[in-house]
């Protein structure tokens, strides 16, 4: 029993570092494709981070750089469009 139960484990760990390999990689993949995807990595991070504090009874007060987001220093980006898109 004890060894059923190690070699599971032993399996679960090396499936899970797989995965995460698999996800870096693809990631690393993502970004080289489109520099954008780490701006958008933010915004999902910031809205995850003001969902929990939301939910939570005492009041927080929070700079835009404790998000992760430096929305003071905006660089722009020329469009294919001929118009300026800006990312943080």
């Amino acid at each position: 029993m004890q060894v059923d139960k190690a070699e599971q484990d032993k399996q679960s760990a090396i499936i899970k570092a797989q995965g995460e390999a698999t996800s870096a990689r693809l990631i690393g993949e993502a970004i080289q494709e489109n520099p954008a995807f780490i701006t958008l990595r933010k915004i999902e991070a910031a809205r995850d981070i003001a969902g929990t504090i939301s939910g939570a009874a005492n009041k927080v007060f929070l700079s835009s750089d404790s998000l992760l987001l430096n929305l003071v220093s905006l660089v722009s980006m020329p469009n294919p469009d001929g118009f300026n898109a800006h990312f943080a």
